[in-house]
């Protein structure tokens, strides 16, 4: 539907042992694996996660809406 994801574009994606993520494309290499990146220090990337085959892709996040804040 959007062809093929490129670096910065944010993905949800399934991982055996993760379950469905969501996260920003870091870089893909010439065999098309896929390495992401969290948004901050703590949370998971292709360090841990590793690789992600093209097929684990589930589709491109278009829009975020963040939860409300409550004060």
């Amino acid at each position: 539907l959007f062809g093929f994801p490129k670096a910065g574009d944010t993905v949800v994606f399934a991982h055996s042992h993760y379950g469905t993520l969501i996260k920003r494309i870091r870089s893909i290499d010439k065999e098309g694996w896929i390495y992401v990146a969290g948004n901050s220090e703590s949370s998971l990337d292709s360090r841990r996660l590793g690789p992600i085959r093209r097929e684990a892709i589930r589709g491109r996040v278009l829009a975020h809406f963040p939860k409300p804040r409550r004060y």
